[in-house]
């Protein structure tokens, strides 16, 4: 958790997490998707008052730096190389939101961690992530029961094979001309 009374700086060294607002009321955003490189610093505006904090949900396993904002100074120099290097560390999710259709959102999903974490197997692509129906319908602002009907009939049109270790695309090409031939 990171609230706003948090000035430290946090670096994913290695991982992929979701980035999520938990608000008072116990509601939950996603709005990021962040990786190896990533920095989370100055995430809160000082003297501002918030009603959320930030949730982090790792998909693999992650390993985060964390360095006291009293010690910012000296490490100044030593981030903004690193920045530097890892410019590209952060997906935002608000791009699942074009999509009117659930199915669709759950299908760029897949597509944006094909990007980060799809690696090619037997002309398929295997995603290494811990992906639960939770938190797919968290992600994409759905339901448990929505996520899991959606993702057997994935299922059942030999699209993806699924388990919460791992997904398995057997063609990205289909997955992507999917979003456009079918509704729910």
């Amino acid at each position: 958790m990171l609230y706003p009374d948090d000035h430290n700086i946090y670096i994913i060294i290695q991982g992929i997490m979701i980035q999520n607002k938990l608000f008072s009321n116990h509601e939950k955003f996603s709005s990021d998707l962040i990786y190896t490189g990533h920095i989370i610093q100055e995430i809160f505006q000082k003297g501002r008052s918030y009603n959320y904090c930030y949730e982090f949900t790792p998909l693999v396993n992650s390993y985060i730096i964390s360095i006291p904002h009293q010690l910012n100074h000296l490490y100044r120099h030593h981030i903004q190389t690193y920045c530097n290097i890892h410019k590209s560390s952060q997906i935002n999710l608000l791009s699942l939101w074009i999509h009117k259709n659930i199915r669709n959102r759950i299908l760029h999903l897949f597509l944006l961690l094909c990007e980060i974490t799809g690696r090619s197997y037997n002309k398929s692509l295997i995603l290494d992530i811990k992906l639960s129906y939770k938190l797919i319908a968290t992600i994409t602002g759905s339901t448990r029961n929505t996520v899991s009907h959606i993702i057997k009939q994935l299922e059942n049109d030999h699209i993806i094979q699924y388990t919460q270790k791992y997904i398995i695309i057997h063609n990205i090409f289909i997955l992507n001309t999917y979003t456009s031939n079918r509704m729910i």
